[in-house]
C-alpha cells in the first residue's frame, strides 16, 4: 500500500493482493498440517481445471480479438492450466487420470500459442518425471514400471502429436514463432531488459534501496511495458532491498526441492515441476504480479504442512 502511487482504490487493491499470498500460504500450511487432505485438494484441483478450461475456451473462440483474422493471438490465459498442473498431480496416482490432465493443459497450452507457456510445460514434466523415477528408484514392482512406463510414453506421443496438430492448424505459426526468438527478441523483451537495467542504474540512493513504487516501470519504459521479468520488475518497484528477499526465496525453495530430492520424498516430483515453472515464468514474464500466482502457493503450503503433520506423526509413534 505504502508504494503504490494511486488514489485510494489502487492502494486498496494492492494491498489486498499483497495480503493474499501470506493468507494463502498459511491457510494451507495451517490446514493440511492439521488434517490429510491431499487427495481432496487433487481432485478439486482436477474439477477447477475442467471450469478453467471452459473459461479459457469461451476467451479463446469468443473474446479473443483476434480468433476471426486469422491472426493466433498470445493467450495468457493457458498459464493457469500450467500452475494449476503440478496440484493436481500432488496426489493423483492414478496413471490415466494424471495423463488426461497433462493432455487437457498441453492442448490449451499449445493453443495460446505462448512460447514461454509451451517451453515451462515441457520442462516442468520433463523435471517431474525424472525426479519421480529418482525418487521411485527400483522399489517399483515390474508392473508398476511397465505401467509408468508406457504412460510416460502415452504422454510424451500424445503431446508430440498434439504439437504437430496445432502447428499444423495453424499453418506453422508454432515453429515460426519459435524461430522469430532471435529476430524478434523475445517479442522484444530483450529491449525491455536492457531499458530497465538502464533505469536502475540512473536510479538515485533512496529510490535503488527502497524502490520507485508499485507498478513503477511501466511509467518509464518506452512504450509503457511491464519488464516482463520479475527480478527486474521487483529491483526497479520495490528496492534492492526485496530483490534480495525474492532471491532468497527463490533460493529457500530450490533447496527445499533438494532436500526432498535427497530423501527421495514422494512430493520432490510435484515441488520441482512447480519450481521450473516459477522460475520460467519469472524470467520471461510475470508470475508474482498476476493471480495464477496463487496456485503455487496452495501447492508449496499444501506440501510443507503435509511434511510437518507427517514429521509431528512419525515423531510420536
Amino acid at each position: 500500500m505504502l508504494t503504490d502511487t494511486g488514489n485510494l482504490n489502487s492502494k486498496i487493491v494492492a494491498t489486498l493482493q499483497a495480503a493474499l499470498i501470506p493468507t494463502f500460504l498459511i491457510f494451507f500450511y495451517s490446514l493440511f498440517q492439521r488434517y490429510n487432505l491431499k487427495a481432496i485438494f487433487s481432485k478439486y484441483s482436477l474439477v477447477l481445471l475442467l471450469g478453467l478450461i471452459g473459461v479459457y475456451l469461451y476467451i479463446l473462440f469468443f473474446r479473443n480479438e483476434y480468433a476471426f483474422a486469422g491472426i493466433y493471438a498470445s493467450l495468457n490465459a493457458s498459464y493457469f492450466f500450467i500452475t494449476l498442473l503440478p496440484c493436481i498431480l500432488f496426489a493423483t496416482y492414478n496413471h490415466w487420470l494424471k495423463s488426461f490432465a497433462i493432455f487437457a493443459v498441453a492442448a490449451a497450452v499449445f493453443s495460446s500459442m505462448k512460447r514461454g507457456g509451451i517451453i515451462a510445460l515441457i520442462l516442468s514434466l520433463l523435471m517431474y518425471y525424472a525426479i519421480n523415477a529418482f525418487v521411485k528408484g527400483k522399489s517399483s514392482k515390474r508392473k508398476n514400471r511397465l505401467l509408468k512406463i508406457s504412460s510416460v510414453l502415452l504422454v510424451s506421443g500424445v503431446l508430440i502429436i498434439l504439437f504437430i496438430q496445432f502447428d499444423s492448424a495453424t499453418g506453422g505459426y508454432i515453429v515460426d514463432r519459435f524461430k522469430s526468438i532471435s529476430d524478434d527478441e523475445g517479442s522484444g523483451r530483450l529491449g525491455i531488459y536492457m531499458e530497465v537495467v538502464d533505469k536502475i542504474r540512473q536510479s538515485d540512493f533512496m529510490p535503488f534501496f527502497l524502490g520507485h513504487g508499485r507498478l513503477a516501470v511501466e511509467k518509464v519504459t518506452a512504450y509503457g511495458m511491464p519488464a516482463h521479468n520479475d527480478f527486474l520488475e521487483i529491483f526497479y518497484d520495490y528496492g534492492v532491498i526485496m530483490f534480495a528477499l525474492y532471491c532468497i526465496y527463490h533460493i529457500c525453495l530450490i533447496s527445499s526441492i533438494l532436500k526432498l530430492t535427497i530423501q527421495k520424498s514422494i512430493y520432490a516430483p510435484v515441488m520441482a515441476m512447480s519450481y521450473i515453472s516459477f522460475f520460467i515464468f519469472s524470467m520471461v514474464s510475470h508470475v508474482f504480479l498476476y493471480s495464477y500466482f496463487l496456485f503455487f502457493i496452495m501447492l508449496w503450503g499444501a506440501v510443507w504442512g503435509t511434511l510437518k503433520r507427517e514429521q509431528i506423526y512419525a515423531s510420536s509413534k
